[in-house]
């Protein structure tokens, strides 16, 4: 394995069919060293080792650009029919894909981050980007607000040197997006499932 085309750390790149938690790798010997995040007493996040650990020699893989890593992890699929004499079952192989994390590039403190909004666009999906605010439409919120549930909202989140916009679901993280660069003006995005794998987005004054 070249070391220096798995430096770093990697996150898991979230799909639609993923509801868990962000987990990392760090390539280290030969093997896939698997990570989960926690969060320390200061509000940064730092990784914990969660006991797994893989051969890379084992897994198949590729890479989609010098950042971006595919890996295929074999499975069975399983179909079920009426009857039990009709279910079957057959070997696959499932993707997964991993970014490198770069240190974020921006001269603003998280505090200044949060006090701006930008606007951005996935594909034909738009994303405004307003810190600490509910995202959830009144409805939600009053009903949230009965249930003692915070509900969703954005926040910056940073490990190491990368920041991240985390959505946040009842303080759980849905999502992490590592920010390339930020400053007054625009916010440059990563972390998304299919091309483009980064936009661009402008503020909103």
């Amino acid at each position: 394995m070249a070391a220096n085309n798995f430096d770093g750390i990697w996150m898991y790149v979230k799909d639609n069919d993923y509801y868990g938690e962000p987990r990392y790798i760090i390539f280290d010997n030969d093997k896939a060293v698997r990570f989960d995040i926690e969060t320390e007493k200061d509000g940064t996040l730092r990784l914990k080792e969660n006991g797994i650990a893989e051969e890379m020699a084992a897994i198949r893989h590729e890479f989609i650009t010098p950042d971006r890593l595919r890996f295929f992890t074999k499975a069975i699929h399983y179909s079920v029919y009426g009857h039990e004499s009709q279910n079957t079952t057959e070997e696959t192989e499932l993707a997964e894909e991993y970014l490198r994390l770069e240190p974020t590039v921006t001269s603003l403190t998280k505090e200044e981050i949060q006090n701006n909004s930008y606007l951005a666009q996935w594909n034909k999906e738009k994303l405004q980007i307003r810190f600490n605010t509910a995202l959830d439409s009144e409805i939600i919120q009053e009903i949230n607000k009965k249930n003692n549930r915070e509900g969703r909202k954005l926040v910056v989140e940073q490990l190491r040197d990368t920041l991240f916009l985390c959505f946040l679901n009842n303080s759980q993280r849905e999502l992490l997006l590592p920010i390339k660069t930020i400053d007054q003006e625009k916010i440059v995005l990563q972390g998304f499932p299919s091309e483009p794998y980064e936009i661009t987005g402008t503020r909103i004054r």
